[in-house]
């Protein structure tokens, strides 16, 4: 079937984009079967990426990812601290901006810009600038003071602090981004019919602190969901096996039961507060639809990491590499994109900027190390010298990619209180969950994450480059390469191309709903004195109970270490691995 028959013909206008972040959404456990106007304003009428993965399971450095559309190892915000350069000094530099942020490129090219709520952990800080200062590349500037809360905080308004009590409404913050946001559409003027679009298009960010802690609902939804209880996973406080990293190990386990309790108050609590995330959203549809706007906007629902609540005995935070923490959902709709449509290709927090930048028909920097998914989503031919997808790897088209994830791990000089006799070096420990710690000084780690997808038909437009063209350079390329081709044939799929040519180029498509793993794996390597490793085949363990890196044959290990040590170095073009 002709592409243009399935999706609808993208008129060509500069849109409008708007980006929903919300805090510590996780997809594993808190997805959008409770947001019913996420479901039917975004899901139903847009295309969800179920495989959709962050570069590292932390907000700041998660956060700084999607701003640069750079991977933590190139952007540099390493923690949620000043000293691991959370909106430090050098954020507020306006070169580092002009070289590392790169959505500060939509208001250079004519973009009304405005963001209102969580920009950094940091930000405001007199440390780094107070809230006197506003980010470059912004118009209307709208920022939370410090991280995530709902009551009791302060927001710098274009450099102004202004603060915010514990009005049951008034001030709670998801109701005031709403509030903001809601302005400034109405600023906007109305949509010209004499015009092909609007003379200014804008974009907007809107970063909830939902549902990040204190998970503080708004009156109206605190007795929601009275019965529900946190999802008992298949790891849901199990006694892990002595195999994973040691942070794990640490400590009571599984939790007593009393406290498992506070744990399901913990999941009523964060679903409740995504409760008026849902309200916002759907206000903010309906005056884009009111102002005729709609029908010319993308609009973005996605969050800055995962999170687990007695996952493997952990009580409730991220910072760990499972797919708990790593994967968060991810949903886009508007002029182009498939409608009711669901796709298991794997994308990361680092290709948000780059496609963003690219809907905007803004020029994608070379040295991103994401990539724009725009051409993929919206499903038409690739125009000459586009960067879209980085369009010359097929394996990107089908969906193979080779993520980074990376973490580096923090802690204190000391550990205060009852839960001192661990030492120095912890973070995170709390003696109501038995002095269980969140992180430490050597629990830095990074992974891969592979998954490889496979279908009767492929979809892509190739150029003149090949999927070794893009492959890691480095010494051990011929070595991986081969590797790759070998694990291609465990796989026992063979991949049969349709072809077509158009202009001069070949074009390969797929039919929807044809598209099957073939892969789907992860390899950790922790920074610590045991130099641990852990790794999981998720088609046979999909919830990572059993570390199976001790199946791994010598030459496995050597392909994966290998990979390991050139993603972690990669910028731009070397990042885009199959």
């Amino acid at each position: 079937m002709i592409l243009q028959n399935i999706y609808e013909k993208i008129e060509k206008v500069c849109p409008n984009l708007v980006l929903f972040l919300t805090d510590d959404q996780d997809v594993v456990l808190l997805g959008a079967e409770h947001m019913t106007n996420l479901r039917e304003l975004l899901v139903r009428q847009g295309t969800v990426l179920s495989n959709a993965y962050v570069d590292t399971p932390l907000c700041c450095p998660s956060r700084s990812s999607i701003l640069t559309g750079r991977y933590v190892h190139n952007h540099g915000a390493i923690n949620n601290s000043l000293e691991g350069h959370c909106s430090d000094r050098v954020w507020q530099e306006t070169d580092f901006h002009a070289r590392c942020v790169k959505l500060v490129h939509l208001q250079i090219a004519g973009y009304r810009t405005f963001f209102a709520g969580k920009y950094l952990n940091q930000y405001g800080r007199a440390e780094s600038g107070g809230p006197a200062h506003v980010p470059p590349g912004w118009h209307w500037w709208q920022g939370l003071v410090g991280n995530s809360r709902y009551y009791n905080y302060s927001l710098s308004i274009n450099g102004s602090e202004v603060w915010h009590g514990d009005h049951p409404d008034a001030d709670y913050l998801t109701s005031v981004i709403e509030k903001q946001a809601l302005q400034f559409l109405a600023s906007l003027p109305p949509k010209s019919h004499d015009l092909p679009q609007h003379e200014a298009p804008f974009f907007m960010m809107l970063s909830t602190p939902a549902p990040h802690a204190p998970f503080t609902p708004q009156p109206k939804y605190e007795d929601k969901f009275p019965d529900l209880k946190a999802p008992r996973t298949a790891n849901f406080n199990v006694r892990n096996d002595g195999t994973k990293h040691w942070l794990l190990r640490l400590g009571e386990q599984p939790l007593r039961e009393e406290l498992l309790d506070k744990v399901d108050d913990i999941f009523r609590n964060r679903l409740r507060t995504l409760l008026s995330v849902d309200d916002m959203l759907k206000k903010i549809v309906e005056s884009l639809h009111e102002k005729e706007l709609l029908d010319d906007t993308y609009i973005i629902f996605t969050s800055d990491n995962g999170f687990h609540l007695d996952q493997f005995s952990l009580p409730y935070d991220k910072r760990q590499p499972y797919e708990f923490d790593i994967r968060v959902p991810f949903v886009i709709r508007g002029p182009g994109v498939g409608k009711g449509v669901t796709l298991p290709h794997p994308i990361s927090n680092v290709d948000l900027a780059p496609t963003l930048l690219s809907l905007a028909g803004v020029a994608v920097p070379k040295d991103m190390d994401g990539v724009s998914l725009k051409s993929f989503l919206l499903r038409h031919e690739v125009k000459e010298g586009a960067s879209e997808l980085r369009s010359k790897s097929p394996s990107l088209w089908l969906g193979s990619r080779t993520l980074l994830v990376e973490h580096s791990g923090e802690g204190f000089a000391r550990t205060d209180g009852a839960c001192g006799h661990l030492g120095p070096g912890m973070y995170g420990c709390d003696p109501e969950f038995d002095c269980k710690c969140t992180d430490s000084w050597n629990s830095s780690f990074a992974c891969v994450r592979q998954i490889r997808l496979v279908s009767d038909d492929a979809i892509y437009t190739s150029n003149d480059a090949s999927v070794s063209d893009i492959n890691i350079q480095n010494s051990s390329r011929s070595r991986l390469k081969e590797d790759q081709d070998d694990h291609s044939k465990d796989s026992g799929t063979t991949i049969t191309h349709k072809h077509q040519k158009l202009k001069g180029r070949t074009t390969i498509y797929s039919e929807p709903g044809s598209v099957r793993t073939a892969k789907d794996v992860v390899f950790c390597r922790w920074q610590d004195q045991e130099e641990f490793v852990e790794f999981y085949d998720l088609s046979e363990d999909p919830s990572q109970l059993m570390n199976a890196a001790g199946r791994l044959s010598a030459e496995q290990l050597l392909y994966y270490h290998a990979l390991l040590d050139a993603l972690v170095r990669c910028s731009g073009a070397a990042c885009h691995v199959a």
